[in-house]
């Protein structure tokens, strides 16, 4: 009765179905034959709990056979398929003469099962402690070879910099070399052009010169004046 009023929802509604559940009421038999075949051990169920629980779901299942050795049969296999997985394989492929040597043989093994997850659960806490505290050799190398290589990685980035300025004097000097040259060979092209149009300038004047020479020299016009010989002369002139 306890487990009943302390399992799940404290409403009237909720512990009302579950005394009707436990007291079954106006079930009818196929309503049980389904909660049988459902019956499970709920988490924090003691094993007898589950037992009685499970034996009263087949008695109203089969009230008039359950007692036969065939049907106690039927609820020993059912009691096991309600159990969780670690105890279904400590009581599953053994023979017990009695519904209630099953149980018996369950609860034992819940016990000891119970204490061996206690043990592990406290082991494993204070290895954690323990853990924390003093800290392995492993760790203490890891943290060695992360310490050393945040430290060769600083290294490096110093010797990076260092590189870096010396290869940024050697470029500025290239620029520099490469500006002068360009400027030496934008000034000769200049004078290249001022010698070339001054050549161009004493030609043009020698050339002049010697026209002018010639034509001094011969009286003879260069060309022949136009005279237009098909008109008559004009008539003379009448007072």
């Amino acid at each position: 009765m306890k487990y009943i009023l302390n399992s799940g929802d404290d409403s009237y509604k909720s512990i009302r179905e579950r005394l009707l559940d436990h007291f079954h009421g106006d079930e009818t038999k196929e309503k049980s034959l389904k909660k049988l075949k459902k019956a499970v051990r709920k988490p924090g169920e003691k094993v007898y709990d589950f037992a009685i629980r499970l034996k009263e779901i087949f008695q109203r299942t089969y009230p008039k056979n359950y007692e036969e050795d065939s049907f106690q049969i039927i609820l020993q296999e059912r009691f096991i398929d309600g159990l969780d997985e670690k105890l279904q394989k400590k009581v599953k492929y053994k023979e017990f003469e009695t519904f209630d040597d099953l149980v018996s043989a369950t609860r034992k093994y819940s016990v000891r099962m119970e204490e061996i997850e206690s043990h592990r659960e406290k082991r494993e806490f204070v290895n954690a402690i323990k853990h924390v505290d003093n800290p392995n050799e492993s760790e203490i190398k890891e943290i060695k070879q992360i310490v050393n290589a945040i430290a060769t990685m600083l290294k490096q980035g110093t010797l990076q910099t260092e590189e870096m300025v010396i290869e940024q004097n050697e470029l500025s000097n290239c620029v520099r070399e490469l500006s002068s040259a360009v400027s030496f060979l934008l000034l000769k092209d200049k004078e290249q052009l001022y010698e070339k149009n001054a050549t161009n300038y004493q030609n043009q004047a020698s050339n002049f010169q010697a026209m002018q020479q010639n034509i001094g020299k011969n009286t003879r016009l260069p060309f022949k004046p136009f005279i237009n010989y098909t008109k008559e002369p004009n008539p003379p002139f009448l007072q």
